[in-house]
């Protein structure tokens, strides 16, 4: 006979859960990510124990079990720490609520992830960027135009892009910036993004091609974009090129420039970025991927 993959306590506390982050204002993307890591622990633990999963009966021994069972699957670590860190935050809401024992809860926190390569994140050269800016010039039109450009000046994330209002872009005619509110920025934490002359000038085309109802401050033919909407802009263009090119990579791409730019500011560019720790953003001071590759064809032995 099957177990029970959960309780049914576990399951009203888990929903309780999600219903905090919400009313936090976590995107639905991150609180379905949290639910599928839920239901792939609870098979895990039902499966390993003999006993439906409930947070009250966690243990370190059964963390430390998951994390060595996803790697002998061949998670990756980039997979195995999400999941880590998902137990790690659930706990904190089990101590919070009574549901931990707050030693367990600090023995879990000390659970350490999977050690992996420090590699700088990827970007476009600047002849891909020259090449994008000139295909969407020639065929784009202005809301295009100011989407990419967002994204190229700003590096705002496709999540927060999409639920941007009017009002939150603030433009005059020597400066402008974009407000992030708390609400829409990922881990809640507000920030201010400068927008520079090349996106104000997009932006400002755009916004007075506008004479709708709506308040977001990008629309499609049926109302407010969605992210699949915005990647495929973003895609529709990259192909003309022949490069592949998604939101994120053009926030990394502006990463570079902006440090490139001016002269290593980590601070500047975490506070733009939105990055919690300096350390995150100190990954693009990193060799990347391509660089060692260019490296080690400089290789040679005849």
């Amino acid at each position: 006979m099957s177990i029970q993959p959960t309780t049914d306590q576990e399951e009203q506390r888990f929903d309780t859960f999600l219903d905090e982050l919400r009313s936090l204002g976590r995107r639905e993307k991150t609180l379905n990510a949290y639910a599928c890591d839920w239901q792939q622990f609870s098979l895990w633990y039902s499966e390993t124990n003999g006993e439906p999963f409930d947070l009250a009966r966690l243990s370190s021994i059964d963390i430390q079990d998951y994390k060595s069972f996803l790697l002998s699957r061949g998670r990756s670590p980039a997979t195995v720490n999400r999941r880590l860190i998902f137990l790690k935050r659930y706990s904190r809401f089990g101590a919070e609520t009574g549901s931990v024992r707050q030693d367990l809860h600090a023995a879990f926190q000390k659970i350490q992830g999977v050690r992996r390569q420090s590699l700088a994140p990827k970007s476009l050269e600047i002849k891909q960027v020259r090449r994008l800016l000139k295909e969407l010039e020639l065929l784009g039109n202005v809301r295009d135009q100011a989407i990419l450009s967002l994204f190229l000046y700003t590096g705002v994330r496709v999540g927060e892009l999409v639920q941007l209002r009017k009002r939150d872009a603030e433009i005059s005619e020597r400066k402008g910036c974009l407000h992030i509110r708390a609400e829409i920025a990922k881990g809640g934490r507000e920030r201010v993004a400068p927008l520079p002359l090349e996106a104000r000038q997009r932006l400002q085309a755009y916004l007075g091609t506008r004479q709708d109802r709506y308040d977001s401050l990008f629309i499609g033919q049926r109302g407010p974009m969605k992210e699949d909407a915005i990647v495929r802009i973003v895609r529709k263009y990259a192909e003309r090129c022949g490069i592949h090119v998604t939101p994120h990579l053009l926030r990394h791409t502006f990463a570079y420039q902006y440090l490139d730019r001016n002269q290593n500011d980590l601070v500047g560019l975490a506070a733009i970025l939105g990055h919690e720790s300096l350390n995150t953003t100190r990954l693009y001071t990193q060799k990347r991927l391509e660089d060692l590759q260019k490296s080690a064809e400089r290789v040679g032995y005849f």
